[in-house]
């Protein structure tokens, strides 16, 4: 059973991708550019910075660390890494065969 596609929820991980909805275009698919170790090291220092953020700062730095946190949440759901992608960048293994 996967949930969010998060390799901890996920008994597959390497196998989901995400699909988005664009109106008129279908489904966009994007390809997993993140290892599972990866996903899961920006899964929980998202959380961490998330937690810290909101409960422990206030300010400018409170709305910085929430954005970079939430960024790197989003990143370790949806397996791909659009600074990976422009450096041309895969942490996943070599058989994951990306289509």
């Amino acid at each position: 059973m996967c949930i969010l596609g998060v390799s901890v929820l996920c008994d597959e991980p390497h196998k989901v991708t995400a699909n988005l909805r664009h109106p008129g275009r279908g489904n966009i698919v994007l390809p997993v550019n993140e290892s599972v170790f990866d996903r899961d090291i920006r899964l929980g220092v998202g959380l961490l910075l998330f937690l810290f953020g909101f409960f422990g700062l206030t300010g400018i730095w409170q709305i910085v660390l929430t954005v970079v946190a939430v960024l790197l949440i989003v990143s370790a759901v949806t397996g791909f890494c659009p600074i990976y992608a422009l450096l041309h960048v895969k942490t996943t293994p070599a058989d994951h065969g990306n289509k």
